[in-house]
């Protein structure tokens, strides 16, 4: 076994008990049938933790959830900004992208 010399580097460990601030982010919807989007994001690395919408269409909204969990916030922002449904100027993954840049320009 190699002795630990003073120039090692060594890695903190961190225990699982490690607080991470969450992000809890409630938005309301404008111009979309669903009514508010709730979002949580790890404050540190602004991955998207959970995305739950109030009203919409599930299936499209549950799978969009699935979809953006576990990704950069910038990353989805960038996909989502700009998307319409129909003939509407706006959609779900348009205001979900409206929620985070707000988030993100506030913390």
């Amino acid at each position: 076994m190699k002795p630990i010399s003073h120039s090692s580097v060594f890695h903190p460990i961190i225990p699982l008990f490690a607080h991470h601030v969450i992000m809890k982010i409630e938005y309301t919807t404008h111009g979309t049938c669903s009514k508010m989007i709730l979002i949580d994001v790890d404050d540190d690395s602004k991955v998207i933790n959970d995305v739950q919408f109030i009203g919409g269409c599930p299936g499209n909204t549950i799978g969009l959830s699935a979809l953006v969990r576990g990704q950069k916030a910038e990353d989805v922002i960038k996909k989502l900004e700009g998307i319409q449904c129909g003939m509407k100027p706006t959609s779900c993954p348009d205001q979900l992208a409206n929620a985070l840049r707000q988030s993100l320009q506030q913390s």
